[in-house]
């Protein structure tokens, strides 16, 4: 009886973990969740991709996660440069480079094929400590972008060859509820 109690409880924990992260990309055509290092931190991203009814392609950064021992502070002081190194990140993943077939160029022409959905509200950070990771607490499920346009290119100068990042306008979506902030402030 211990046992099956025990695989009951399995079960409806990973019934839940799986939910949860099912519900974040609800009516996306899928999602992906990655891993990258900044400045000697682990940070784990999960985002959502679809191409829309009109054949745009579209990516939403639904959840970041900072693993330990590192901690969401590390994350709330330095939340552009890593948004940025997640929209990196993805922007050489297979799903863009082969599966959409959008190479990045050189600079100064850029890639701005992609509707990118990079703003998270959020209220905090809770410790898991099974996996060892901060969690962050997401508001909503609502679409934002930190910027209306974001171009992405290979420079070259400063040496090494690197991706930069340029965004142009302004916060696009409705505002974060009361008492949360977004990773775009």
């Amino acid at each position: 009886m211990k046992v099956f109690k025990m695989i009951s409880l399995i079960l409806f924990l990973m019934f839940l973990q799986f939910g949860a992260m099912f519900s974040l990309c609800d009516g996306w055509d899928g999602s992906f969740t990655n891993t990258l290092v900044w400045q000697n931190c682990t940070i784990e991203f999960t985002y959502c991709f679809r191409i829309t009814e009109q054949g745009f392609h579209e990516i939403k950064i639904a959840k970041i996660n900072v693993l330990a021992p590192c901690n969401g502070s590390f994350f709330d002081n330095n939340k552009e440069a890593i948004t940025d190194e997640i929209i990196k990140f993805i922007s050489l993943s297979p799903l863009v480079v082969v599966s959409w077939d959008n190479l990045v160029p050189e600079c100064p022409d850029y890639t701005c094929l992609i509707k990118w959905n990079d703003a998270i509200c959020y209220d905090g950070w809770g410790y898991n400590s099974e996996e060892k990771k901060w969690e962050m607490n997401v508001c909503d499920e609502v679409t934002r972008s930190c910027n209306e346009t974001i171009h992405i290119c290979f420079e070259s100068e400063p040496p090494p060859r690197h991706l930069k990042v340029e965004r142009i306008g302004f916060f696009s979506g409705p505002p974060c509820p009361e008492f949360c902030t977004s990773n775009c402030e």
